[in-house]
């Protein structure tokens, strides 16, 4: 019999490809309804005891940094209470599989030159109410792998995910969206942009989400992994690629609404310690990413 496995957040951009590419393993995928809030303990509850399942991977958050700062709340009710809501159900029912939480390298904050690349062991010192959620989500689900010994849980700290789909407030998508309605006419060629004097570890999210499955079979019970590109890239060298591959010109405006506070400047991250445990590496090249992305939102404005 296939194994059964709970996606939660399954309609979101890392869901969404997360549902597809595991349409082609063998494995029964049962998403959380839309209509279950992990924040409403009863009925997440509910929902757990009428079906059995073999792993979790645990996706759904609150996860714009900006959001959490105008509404912290929110997203610790979601990230944090709903975590614990969904343990605690999977307690109820009996759960006896492998329960994977998506964290995020948000949790690192502030790092220093010398700590680069980014290593598992590195001081958590969040600096939003996003990361501070994360943070607190991924100690509870620490906690609960020494104490309910009949689950395997893992925790995962993505790096920054690019790819088809991704909402347009992200730095990526938004740069890709902008250049596609440029060259569709419906936009004046000038791209506007926040601080692009730093630099990100960015992870295709089809290798992100192969991860999370091979994390599944193989990943230490209590252990912490980086998914992660190991690449740093300079923002301010993506609007000239992008150029060549839309083959148009276009300026740029910086707006300072779109600078965050306090940002970090360089960021990269290690993938030493998933490679070494489940043989995970990041396939997908930038470029490749990049391209994807615009002529996902290329094709998506010419359809109206």
């Amino acid at each position: 019999m296939n194994n059964k496995v709970l996606i939660t957040g399954a309609s979101g951009f890392v869901g969404k490809h997360l549902m597809k590419y595991l349409s082609g393993q063998a494995m029964k995928v049962i998403a959380l309804p839309d209509s279950i809030d992990i924040r409403n303990k009863d009925n997440i509850t509910k929902f757990c005891s009428n079906y059995s399942f073999d792993f979790i991977i645990h996706l759904a958050a609150q996860s714009f940094v900006p959001n959490s700062i105008s509404n912290p709340r929110e997203t610790y009710d979601i990230n944090f209470t709903g975590t614990l809501n969904l343990l605690e159900a999977l307690k109820c029912s009996s759960f006896k599989g492998v329960f994977l939480f998506v964290g995020s390298s948000d949790v690192y904050g502030a790092v220093s030159e010398e700590q680069l690349p980014v290593k598992e062991y590195a001081p958590i010192i969040p600096r939003s109410p996003y990361a501070v959620s994360k943070a607190a989500a991924e100690m509870l689900c620490r906690q609960w792998s020494v104490s309910e010994d009949k689950m395997r849980i893992l925790m995962a700290r993505p790096f920054n995910h690019i790819g088809q789909m991704q909402d347009e407030r992200f730095v990526i998508s938004g740069f890709c969206k902008q250049v596609a309605m440029i060259k569709c006419g419906l936009q004046k060629p000038c791209v506007v942009v926040g601080n692009l004097d730093v630099t990100r570890d960015f992870t295709d999210v089809r290798d992100v989400v192969r991860a999370y499955l091979m994390l599944l079979g193989g990943g230490m019970n209590g252990t912490t992994y980086n998914v992660c590109s190991g690449q740093e890239i300079h923002l301010q060298s993506v609007l000239p690629e992008l150029r060549q591959i839309a083959n148009i010109d276009f300026s740029v405006e910086v707006s300072l609404d779109l600078y965050r506070d306090a940002e970090q400047v360089r960021a990269f991250g290690s993938f030493d310690k998933i490679k070494k445990d489940v043989g995970w590496a990041p396939k997908i090249l930038f470029n490749q990413s990049l391209v994807d992305v615009y002529n996902y939102w290329l094709d998506f404005i010419k359809k109206g």
